[in-house]
């Protein structure tokens, strides 16, 4: 070895405690007030917060695959921590789990490179990456798996360089907590058991076993799901109180049809859907990532093999995994792309040290500051949370509108959890009963929403957060807010039409005053729709006029049927709105196709012929609910008037139909 490469070896691989020191809890304090400032303070919107919460608080157990260090984790630090609510109490352990993962980043970038802007422009790169940032302010387990992922990369680094036997035990135990917390630690073991195998280096039977007991002894932890599933059942989800429902809890039996589930014709959809996100989430700085990459294996850097073979398994698994919340696995792997990224700035940072003046240094740390800043701006309108208590208030709002009794079928988990955590943490609304009905849609053609509801009614009121215009078929639907209630009704068979209105379509002559003279409206410009979160069902109040030749003819009613599309995709006019058939089918099953779109029908109750302006004025509040199958955030929307007889149903044909008119946007939150 040459004197330069062993100067520039030792470069590398210097490391002075005080700057670690300094380093690590500097990036530590940046990243945890970063997410405080952020932070909602009480629950919020976003995957599985109620359930895992309410599940923690009461010892209880949640969603397959348990999570069980999570839970005690959780419960633990609430009762340490004396300040918020609970939910506040999870919010912040995120946070905390998630500042160290930055923090052991940078660590282990400036032992890699030996270059702290390196180790400070990884670090700040994934704390300011939008899906990182987004779970590391909510009650979720990836912050925590993300902490063990870097804490098991730090320790191998430290074993692979200095050859101490208990950074490699300590790396076995953070393999066995992550584990306790999230299965894909599951690819990051496989990695480096890989990793092991290709380092060449004397691994005898002792050490071997003493890692395996390391790994092996967190796993005690799983031993909570079936204690406490015996002391406290969960109705909803597989209670793993026998070895054969144990097993299938925590291997994720339930989920299990979803691995491998993509269509293969899919996998390029997907494939570009990964790659853009990844754009999102770091800019520019993929660039580095390249460079890194080409320096870790140049310079046989130990973290190489372990970190290309987690990557690998994770887009191998995870890539035709057909999940809705697919992206949020493939956090560890954004997480180990942030190395490349460091690892690349510290070569970038050494050559332009070693040749340029001190201006293009300062200019490269310009450019990389630059660099975060950018990131962290276009991320931070999206995450920001503060002040946010939409999950609660929605929750709250549901329970007083059913006055806390009865039966609610939840069209969206997000809402069933956080009803969870009110009942279940605070208290409230005990006596209301829930029935999840994920995917409504699919359980109203079944049958099995329309059986649930009506076994429900034997027992008391009934409601559901989730709007369907199928549902007026079989109910009688009073819009409340937050949801409905359901109603016994008379059988379609039963329904009374007027005689002279019944047959006014297929070419048969309709009455002279509804077929005579066009129906012809204006809706209210001012017309404000509600900010709604997708699966969450708002009430809108519109009102709409007819012109001076239309008329309302004594014995008929009216339906009100709006679309909405994508604003960042559709170029809708009137002319390319969708056909009825189109309209019905998106209303019905909610095809993948319409995943940025959303209809629905309303079939408000006749207007009184005998009151003052109800001949010429319409003003019906109408149920807003955009499924939870959708992913755009802003809508624009077109709405329509079909005259109908007085005792029609919410699908019979209609004696004639208005133009679909522009009605103004509503705009849908994701957090």
């Amino acid at each position: 070895m040459t004197d330069a490469t062993a100067t520039q070896a030792s470069d590398r691989l210097s490391w002075r405690p005080c700057t670690s020191h300094v380093l690590g809890w500097g990036v530590f304090a940046g990243s945890l007030l970063l997410y405080i400032f952020t932070m909602p303070p009480t629950i919020a919107y976003g995957g599985d917060c109620g359930d895992l919460i309410s599940a923690s608080h009461t010892l209880g157990i949640c969603h397959p695959t348990g999570y069980p260090l999570y839970l005690l984790l959780g419960k633990l630090f609430a009762c340490i921590f004396p300040f918020g609510d609970i939910a506040y109490r999870y919010n912040l352990l995120s946070a905390l789990c998630a500042a160290g993962a930055t923090s052991i980043v940078a660590l282990t970038v400036h032992r890699m490179g030996g270059h702290i802007a390196g180790a400070l422009f990884a670090a700040a790169m994934l704390a300011v990456s939008y899906l990182f940032w987004s779970q590391a302010i909510i009650a979720e387990v990836y912050s925590l798996n993300a902490l063990f992922v870097t804490l098991l990369l730090y320790c191998f680094h430290r074993w692979a360089q200095e050859d101490g036997d208990h950074w490699l035990y300590l790396a076995g135990a953070a393999l066995g907590f992550g584990l306790t917390n999230h299965l894909t630690m599951l690819l990051v073991g496989a990695a480096l058991l890989a990793a092991l195998a290709l380092e060449r280096r004397r691994l005898d039977i002792r050490r071997a076993a003493v890692f395996m007991l390391c790994a092996a002894l967190p796993l005690l932890f799983y031993l909570y799901l079936p204690i406490r599933a015996r002391a406290n059942p969960h109705a909803y989800w597989t209670n793993p109180d026998t070895f054969g429902n144990f097993i299938g809890y925590v291997s994720g039996r339930l989920y299990r049809e979803h691995m491998f589930g993509l269509p293969l014709s899919d996998l390029p959809r997907r494939l570009g859907g990964f790659l853009s996100l990844l754009g999102v989430q770091f800019l520019a700085g993929n660039i580095f990532a390249l460079c890194g990459l080409v320096v870790m294996f140049r310079d046989r850097q130990p973290l190489r093999y372990l970190i290309s073979f987690a990557s690998l398994l994770t887009l191998i698994v995870y890539l035709p995994y057909d999940v809705a919340d697919i992206w949020l696995f493939f956090l560890p792997l954004f997480v180990l792309w942030t190395y490349w990224m460091g690892a690349g700035v510290c070569e970038v940072t050494r050559r332009v040290t070693s040749t340029c003046t001190p201006v293009c240094i300062a200019s490269l740390n310009t450019l990389l500051v630059f660099m975060i800043v950018v990131q962290a701006y276009a991320a931070y309108p999206r995450v920001n949370m503060r002040g946010h208590w939409f999950a609660r208030n929605d929750a709250m709002e549901a329970i007083g509108a059913t006055r806390g009794k009865g039966t609610i079928l939840t069209g969206s988990d997000e809402l069933l959890f956080s009803l969870w955590y009110l009942q279940k943490v605070e208290r409230r609304g005990t006596q209301l009963q829930t029935i999840p009905m994920a995917y409504p849609e699919d359980q109203w053609e079944s049958g099995d929403f329309q059986n649930a509801a009506r076994r429900a009614m034997m027992a008391g009121p009934v409601y559901s957060s989730a709007w369907m215009p199928a549902l007026q078929s079989e109910f009688d639907c009073v819009l409340k807010p937050m949801v409905i209630e359901l109603r016994p009704c008379k059988r379609r068979a039963d329904m009374l039409v007027h005689p002279s209105l019944v047959h006014c379509t297929g070419g048969q002559e309709c009455p002279p005053s509804a077929a005579q003279r066009p129906l012809d409206y204006t809706f209210d410009a001012n017309t404000e729709f509600p900010i709604t979160k997708r699966g969450s069902l708002r009430l809108a109040s519109i009102q709409w006029t007819l012109a001076d030749g239309s008329t309302n003819p004594a014995r008929a009613r009216y339906r009100l049927r709006l679309f909405g599309a994508s604003v960042d995709t559709s170029r809708q006019s009137n002319s390319s709105l969708p056909t009825d058939s189109q309209l019905t089918k998106l209303e019905r099953t909610q095809p993948e196709e319409w995943t940025t779109r959303w209809t629905t029908t309303y079939l408000p109750p006749p207007l009184d012929a005998s009151a003052e302006g109800s001949r010429r004025f319409g003003k019906v509040t109408v149920p807003v609910w955009v499924p939870p199958n959708v992913f755009a955030l802003e809508y624009r929307l077109w709405g329509r008037v079909e005259l109908l007889s007085a005792e029609a149903d919410f699908d019979a044909p209609s004696i004639k139909k208005g133009p679909w008119e522009h009605m103004g946007t509503i705009k849908v939150i994701d957090k």
